[in-house]
């Protein structure tokens, strides 16, 4: 879909890769979804070590998060070295992709073990199953958004880019509005259960849940347009700033050719 596109229908990504996504600043998120990953999983380990009874599925997941945080950590500190930046920024923008879909549904992990911990109504579990699920539609739909903006001229030069507000209040309304919805029409029966304050709990995380999830859906295509635009053009590509040898202000930013 984006492959017949030219460089200048991704003028406005260019922007971006050289101002607020530049390879240096990356490795900051990488480090706060570290800490966020870290929190989750800790989490979800006291829920799991409160009873000895858990879904076999739910100790596979927490196995498998732990062993992707190993890998987080790894990445992390390996691009805290400004070198390692730029010399590999084709592969930190694939990277930037997968956690940041990742820090997206991360919660919903600790979500599913408070519900075991706290022995929530067995609807608790349907319920969140059912806006992780329109999460993940939500965000192949925003991609494909996007691929259609960038067909149309929209990340050209005095295009509207991402979002135009004014045109897109019902794409950004829309999917909130599904959540609440949701999570509204459950309310009677979590105060009309007689155990409502320990159900309580979990759909206060749920609507934590959906926050994060559905607020990353919406800004996730600009990193796959990053991730894209770094693969096929070699003007995307920031070259590491110099530095005198007295420590002085970096040069202007270049672009090169020959990065990984």
């Amino acid at each position: 879909m984006l492959n017949k596109c030219s460089e200048d229908d991704f003028t406005i990504i260019r922007d971006v890769a050289f101002g607020r996504l530049r390879p240096n600043r990356i490795p900051l998120f990488f480090m706060a979804t570290l800490v966020f990953s870290l929190v989750i999983i800790a989490f979800s380990l006291l829920a799991l070590g409160s009873d000895g009874a858990v879904d076999p599925l739910l100790s596979l997941v927490i196995l498998i998060d732990m062993a992707l945080f190993v890998v987080h950590l790894f990445f992390a500190l390996f691009f805290l070295n400004d070198k390692f930046c730029y010399k590999f920024q084709r592969f930190q923008s694939i990277l930037l992709c997968i956690i940041s879909f990742k820090f997206s549904i991360e919660t919903y992990l600790a979500y599913f073990f408070l519900l075991h911990d706290r022995n929530a109504a067995p609807y608790m579990a349907a319920l969140g199953l059912v806006l992780f699920l329109g999460g993940i539609v939500f965000i192949i739909l925003s991609t494909i958004r996007v691929m259609k903006r960038v067909q149309q001229g929209e990340f050209r030069r005095g295009g509207k880019g991402l979002f135009n507000f004014s045109d897109s209040k019902v794409y950004i309304s829309l999917p909130f509005f599904f959540g609440i919805v949701m999570l509204a029409g459950f309310l009677p029966r979590i105060f009309s259960d007689d155990s409502s304050y320990m159900s309580a709990e979990p759909f206060v995380a749920l609507f934590f849940c959906f926050i994060i999830q559905y607020g990353v859906a919406m800004a996730w295509p600009e990193f796959y347009l990053l991730s894209h635009c770094k693969s096929r053009f070699d003007s995307f590509i920031i070259e590491r700033p110099q530095r005198n040898g007295k420590g002085g202000a970096a040069y202007e930013n270049k672009t090169k050719s020959n990065k990984i």
